[in-house]
This record gives C-alpha cells, sequence and structure tokens, in this order.
C-alpha cells in the first residue's frame, strides 16, 4: 500500500464550502456534474445578492481539459438549490433536480429544519454545451429535503423520493416531462433514506433506511413489507449500509458496518438477498480488515465509506480511517482507495492524506478502466473546506495534473427558454405559467403525440380543453420572433 504525506491536488480552492454533489462520465470524453458553493455561516448580504452563485452545472472535457460552469443563480425573489441524490443518467443524458427557497428563508441552508415547506422543484437536462430546464414540479404536498433521491426506472421514468418531513415520505414517478404517473401512500418510520433499488425482474422496490432497515413495494408502490432490519447471513449480526446511488440492480452490492464485535472486521462489501417476506441477509462479498487504531466500529459513524462504482466488470471504492467533521479543526485522516473486479480479486489498493481531514464526496470508475476519487478536504489549523481529488489510471499508477484546467467558462450560459401549463392532468381549462413568454406569445398549438393538430388559434392565457380525447398532448407556443416553445400535459375525463 503507497502511502503519501500530501498527495491530493486541488480541484476547487475558495474561501466557502466547496461541495461536489454528484459528477458522471457520459461518453469517452465528457464528465458532467454539478456542486455547491457557498459561504459558513450564511448571511443575507450573500444570499440576497443578485451575483451570488450556491449552485453551479459543469462540463469538463477529458481531451481538451477545458471546464465549463453555468451558474443557477435564480432570480430576484428565490434561489436554487441542487437537490443532493436528485441527480441521474439516462443513456448519455444527464439529468438533476432544484428546489426554490426564498432568498429571505436561503440563511437558514445549514439547518434544514429551519427551512420552510413548500412543493417546488425543477427538472434540469444537459443539452449539448448546457443546460435546458424540462419541467417544473409543483405537487400539492408541501415538503422539505432531508431525502432527495432520484433515479430512473425500468419504463425510463424518474422515481423521486418526496419528504413531508425527516422520517415520512412519498415515492412519486413522473415521465421525463414531469407529468405524475403514480405516487404511494405516505411511508412513515423512515428515517434517513441510503438509497433505493429496483429489481429487473419483478420491478419491485426496495427503499433502505434508518441504518439497517429495508422496506420493499411492488411496482406501483404497493406495500409488501417494512421496517425489516438487514442482517448478514452466517452471523446473524446487523448491518449498517452507507449512502448508495439508487440504480436498477437484481443483486445490488452494497457497503456498510456489521455490529461490532470483538475482532473490529466492522467495513464489508455485500450482496442483498430477500429471503422471504420477513427475512433480508447481506451476503458477505468482501471485509475490509481495519487496524483498531484508525477506525472507530460505532455503527452511527456510517459516513465514512461512501458507496462507490461499478465499470466495465470493476468496483472502485474508497473510505476514511477516521471520521472528521466538515470544518472541524484539528482532525486528521487518511482515505484509502481500492479496485476490485467480480470475483473479488483486489487490483491495487492506494492510500492518501494524513495531513488533514478528508470525506469522500465521489468516486467514479472511467470506461477506460482509471478512476478519479474526488475528496473534501478539511484544513486541520483554520477548518476551511476545499475539493480535492486523486487520478488512478488503469495499471493503478497516481498520475498527477489529469484535471489541469487548460480552457475555463465561468460567463452565465443562458438556459433555453422553457414554461409549463396548469393543472396538469387537466380537464377543463388549461393555462400557462411563464409570464415573460404569454407577453410575446402570438399563437397557439395543441397536437396529438402522431403530430396531428387538434388546436391551432390566437394565443390565449387560459383555453378550453374539454373537447379534447383522454391523452397526452403536445402544448406549442409561437412568439412574435416565430421562435416555438413547447411542453406536454395530459388531458383527463374527470
Amino acid at each position: 500500500m503507497n502511502s503519501f504525506a500530501q498527495p491530493t491536488e486541488v480541484y476547487s480552492q475558495t474561501n466557502r464550502v466547496d461541495r461536489l454533489l454528484d459528477v458522471e462520465q457520459l461518453d469517452d470524453s465528457t464528465l458532467v456534474g454539478v456542486l455547491n458553493n457557498f459561504p459558513v455561516p450564511l448571511n443575507l448580504n450573500f444570499t440576497n445578492s443578485s451575483d451570488s452563485i450556491i449552485n453551479q452545472y459543469f462540463l469538463f472535457n477529458l481531451y481538451t481539459k477545458h471546464i465549463k460552469y453555468i451558474p443557477l443563480i435564480g432570480n430576484v425573489d428565490s434561489i436554487e438549490v441542487l437537490n443532493l441524490g436528485s441527480s441521474f443518467k439516462i443513456d448519455n443524458d444527464f439529468y438533476f433536480t432544484t428546489r426554490k427557497i426564498s432568498r429571505t428563508d436561503s440563511v437558514q441552508l445549514i439547518n434544514i429544519d429551519n427551512i420552510p415547506s413548500n412543493s417546488y422543484r425543477t427538472l434540469y437536462k444537459k443539452d449539448g454545451d448546457t443546460i435546458e430546464k424540462i419541467t417544473n414540479f409543483h405537487i400539492d404536498i408541501p415538503g422539505k429535503d432531508y431525502n432527495s433521491f432520484a433515479f430512473k426506472n425500468l419504463n425510463d421514468n424518474y422515481i423521486s423520493l418526496f419528504s413531508i418531513n425527516a422520517s415520512s415520505f412519498y415515492l412519486i414517478e413522473y415521465d421525463i416531462n414531469g407529468i405524475e404517473i403514480q405516487r404511494s401512500n405516505l411511508i412513515s418510520n423512515a428515517y434517513n433514506v441510503k438509497g433505493i433499488i429496483q429489481n429487473p425482474v419483478d420491478s419491485t422496490y426496495m427503499i433502505f433506511h434508518s441504518l439497517n432497515k429495508v422496506n420493499k413495494t411492488d411496482k406501483n408502490f404497493n406495500t409488501i413489507f417494512s421496517n425489516i432490519s438487514l442482517k448478514e447471513q452466517v452471523t446473524n449480526r446487523y448491518f449498517y449500509f452507507h449512502y448508495f446511488k439508487s440504480e436498477i440492480d437484481l443483486n445490488p452490492i452494497i457497503s456498510g458496518n456489521l455490529d461490532p464485535n470483538a475482532n473490529l472486521d466492522t467495513l464489508f462489501l455485500a450482496t442483498v438477498t430477500i429471503v422471504n417476506d420477513s427475512t433480508v441477509y447481506a451476503k458477505t462479498k468482501k471485509f475490509i480488515g481495519l487496524r483498531t487504531d484508525d477506525f472507530s466500529p460505532d455503527p452511527e459513524v456510517n459516513f465514512n465509506f461512501i458507496d462507490g462504482e461499478f465499470q466495465n466488470g470493476n468496483y472502485y471504492r474508497a473510505y476514511s480511517t477516521e471520521f472528521c467533521l466538515l470544518g472541524v479543526p484539528n482532525c486528521t485522516s487518511k482515505f484509502r482507495v481500492f479496485k476490485q473486479d467480480s470475483l473479488n480479486n483486489i487490483h491495487w489498493e492506494k492510500e492518501f492524506g494524513g495531513d488533514a481531514g478528508y470525506f469522500q464526496a465521489k468516486t467514479l470508475g472511467l470506461k477506460d478502466g482509471s478512476c478519479i476519487v474526488f475528496v473534501l478536504r478539511t484544513n486541520s489549523s483554520t477548518g476551511d473546506i476545499d475539493m480535492h481529488y486523486v487520478y488512478i489510471n488503469k495499471d493503478g499508477d497516481i498520475v498527477p495534473g489529469f484535471l489541469d484546467v487548460l480552457g475555463l467558462d465561468e460567463l452565465e450560459i443562458p438556459m433555453k427558454e422553457t414554461f409549463s401549463v396548469f393543472p396538469n392532468p387537466a380537464n377543463a381549462t388549461l393555462s400557462i405559467n411563464n409570464q415573460k413568454l404569454e407577453n410575446k406569445a402570438v399563437q397557439l398549438m395543441i397536437s396529438d403525440l402522431s403530430g396531428k393538430l387538434v388546436i391551432e388559434q390566437a394565443f390565449e392565457k387560459t383555453i378550453d380543453i374539454s373537447g379534447l380525447e383522454q391523452g397526452t398532448y403536445l402544448y406549442s407556443v409561437k412568439d412574435i420572433n416565430g421562435q416555438i416553445s413547447s411542453t406536454k400535459f395530459v388531458k383527463t375525463d374527470q
């Protein structure tokens, strides 16, 4: 195992908290991701300023080493905050969601309990070298973002976990245009969700929460079982799992801590097996032997290991040797990275740090067999937090300067003009929800999904759709410049 005093490289260094929320590889050359950047403590001078950038979307070209940042600034009244855990990929497209928070409430971002509940969410999508607003979600449930998990299901729809408090939430399925398809009943007593898995064989969902509990629903969100404890198959000890990327998987492999014992064999990977409606086992995949001098076996300290990445038959994972709270000075730790194949063979394992407190943000396996580990580094004397990274090639060699930026765009890139209609679904009347577009619209068109035009008229904010058949339609508006903007809606009979 290779050890370094200061092996990491600066990715982002400011006098704020730079936190990577997610990063994905879309093709051989492109990394895409989202991050936030705000001072601690937050203050009204910062959040009320129209120039303040709290969240950013970025594109990075692995070949040209050119990076482009697109800030999400919001408007005069509100800011948009990226939701942790709510980004996902569909093929080579990247999606993420934000929630709106009024600028006067935004100083409470550091403590989510103090932010008033609301029900506004926005879905964005990568579009070329910029981003496109797909739709606004405005459902009838005020909620908070204790859990914001989202992912693509077997129907290529968007599964969102929408919390109303720390331990209660709804599962909601949307199509990619933001139209609600179904939602579950309220799921309670499920604190601190870690991730969601959909089974590709029977389309059921497993929700992992509350350190070692699992819920299961059918494809229509009907409950099959609730609050079943996950245990290790041989020893019957409780298995306390960590956060992982929600996905479709028949035999998911997740990481976690075993209930402590004298051997301190705390950290390991496991496959999850449902035996019946009262027994769920974690079957050992790999133990990681941790020394007694660098790890606390307390299962509550379950942020030390952020689940990694599966790529081309290999698993890439990283974990810290000690739990250092972000921003707390005088705490130092090391972190380890390893590459493991599907036969449980370790190809390489590396050790870094020891000069500061480190916290993993993302372990990303790349298509060529290499990996990048992004970490948050806390200055051991001041408590300042910066983004650092390590790049390890497919042979296990550490390569410096991999993310050195040769070109940089920081200018705001306008997002495409988008809008929504309400109510949606609708049965009688339909109205546009975009004052800017409404002021310059001249023509309105509605067509079915085959392209057949069913309504064409001069623009009006509210129109009668009661004569349309039940189904999904495309609502289009032409403005004074001839530009056409469109969105989908569902017509119902009641």
